[in-house]
Order: structure tokens, then sequence, then C-alpha cells
């Protein structure tokens, strides 16, 4: 088993930056039918992770418990928290 999740490469600068830009439901669509249920990719220096089976992102987000910093980090671009608290 590989230490991270398989998934498309991107520029050295930008990631798959542009490629999720140009339509994100069908740059994510297309990775999840090309690399399965959990994906890595890059969003400009940012190392992005999808999770396309729905029981994942319910673990992820309702079974881990609070506090950890894979939940703060997965809830943080929409809640405006992170795991050290609010921003």
């Amino acid at each position: 088993m590989s230490a991270r999740p398989p998934g498309p490469i991107g520029d050295p600068l930008f990631g798959n930056g542009r490629q999720y830009a140009d339509d994100p439901f069908s740059f994510m669509r297309a990775c999840a039918d090309s690399y399965g249920d959990v994906v890595r990719f890059d969003l400009g220096p940012r190392e992005t992770y999808l999770l396309a089976n729905p029981a994942d992102v319910e673990r992820v987000l309702v079974a881990t418990p609070t506090g950890t910093a894979s939940r703060g980090s997965a809830t943080a671009p929409w809640t405006g928290c992170s795991a050290r608290g609010s921003s």
C-alpha cells in the first residue's frame, strides 16, 4: 500500500489548480473515476484529498472525534475554524 493515495500529476507551480478552476465538478468526477474513492491532488502549494465514497465522508466529518487535526483541516474552509481554534 502506498503512503499517499493516487492522483493526477499537476504543474510544478500550480499543481492541478488550473484543471480544477476550469470545471471543479468535472475534474473531481474524472479523478474519482480514474483513481478511486480516495484521491490526492495539489491546488497550488496545497496538498488536497478527495473522498468520493459517502461512508468515508461521514467518517471524517461525523465519526471522527472533535478536536483532531484531520477534522479541523477538513472543515476549516467552510466553517472558518481550524484545529487550533477559530481563524
